[in-house]
């Protein structure tokens, strides 16, 4: 039998009619093996972590502190590994090792520089940490140990004046963003707060927000806006453009507290916890059960990491699931 060359490969000579059943059971089997691909690749997908919680807990902690109506707002870790907790019901920060054993508190309702009317959020950076103080309308600052600093409500001659600001966070150069609820505004601001950029993002705009309440920044200077009045989370780059969403993966509530990790966005919500990476889709999800309740914040910190709800303070070691 002759053989002819046809794009490439050698077929046997025969009809058009064998040609195309040849073609179209190469392209079956190929489109078989692409769907194994696929199912592999999703089953992995779907396993990728482990959370095991590694055995600490809130120890040698005031009895005043840890009480019924205790409500964590959110959580940040600091340089030294240890945590910083905002309680909502009586807006104090308390802070505890690495250990999870007591080591002092701050704040208080009140005008002070060491108080808040309405903290929101808490962030670390620069060997300091922010507090966003939404009804006083300002970042109210401590040092590592919880000394305060000044509070920065904004600079009239470098057009800056905070408003509501309810959440605020640190980019890799030092530059601020604070996070605007009412006016639906990203300020930047210099590492000096002075202004820099405003990003609006209002309205029926790719990004457009409704309520935001947390705002993140990644090692690389990507943006996360966690808004519950979209239920989703917006993505931007480190200039400020949309560059895509993150849908809330959960029927109950919404996203309420997001981390990033290199290049994973961890979010959490009263659904349960949810970790993405360069897709859509997220990597894998955790009911609200895996944490005894809904969770309202979290963060990540090499290997570890906490989560907050209600009085619940949950330490996890995060593994590669085998």
């Amino acid at each position: 039998m002759r053989l002819q060359q046809f794009s490439g490969r050698r077929y046997p000579s025969a009809s058009r009619f064998s040609r195309a059943a040849y073609l179209l059971r190469s392209v079956r089997l190929c489109a078989c093996l692409l769907l194994a691909i696929a199912g592999s690749v999703a089953s992995v997908s779907g396993q990728t972590f482990e959370l095991v919680p590694d055995g600490r807990g809130l120890s040698d902690t005031p009895a005043d502190i840890l009480t019924p109506r205790t409500s964590f707002l959110a959580v940040t870790f600091g340089h030294d590994g240890s945590t910083y907790l905002l309680d909502d019901e009586r807006q104090r920060v308390i802070q505890v090792d690495e250990e999870g054993r007591y080591r002092g508190q701050a704040g208080g309702f009140g005008f002070g520089s060491d108080a808040f009317r309405q903290a929101t959020d808490l962030a670390t950076g620069a060997f300091e940490l922010w507090i966003s103080d939404m009804q006083g309308g300002r970042i109210v600052r401590f040092d590592p140990w919880l000394a305060p600093l000044d509070p920065f409500s904004g600079s009239p001659e470098d057009d800056v004046e905070l408003q509501r600001p309810v959440s605020t966070a640190r980019l890799p150069n030092g530059d601020v963003l604070v996070l605007e609820q009412d006016l639906l505004e990203i300020l930047r601001l210099d590492s000096e707060g002075r202004m820099m950029e405003r990003i609006a993002r209002r309205g029926d705009v790719p990004g457009g927000l409704v309520r935001p309440t947390r705002i993140e920044a990644s090692s690389d200077g990507r943006i996360a806006v966690v808004d519950p009045g979209r239920r989703e989370i917006v993505l931007l780059d480190r200039f400020g453009t949309f560059t895509g969403r993150r849908v809330w993966p959960f029927e109950d509530g919404g996203p309420t507290g997001a981390a990033w990790s290199d290049s994973l966005l961890w979010v959490c919500g009263e659904g349960g916890v949810a970790v993405w990476g360069e897709r859509e889709q997220p990597l894998q999800t955790w009911p609200s059960g895996r944490f005894d309740g809904a969770v309202r914040d979290l963060d990540r910190q090499g290997n570890r990491l906490v989560t907050v709800g209600g009085s619940r303070v949950r330490w996890f070691l995060v593994r590669r699931a085998k």
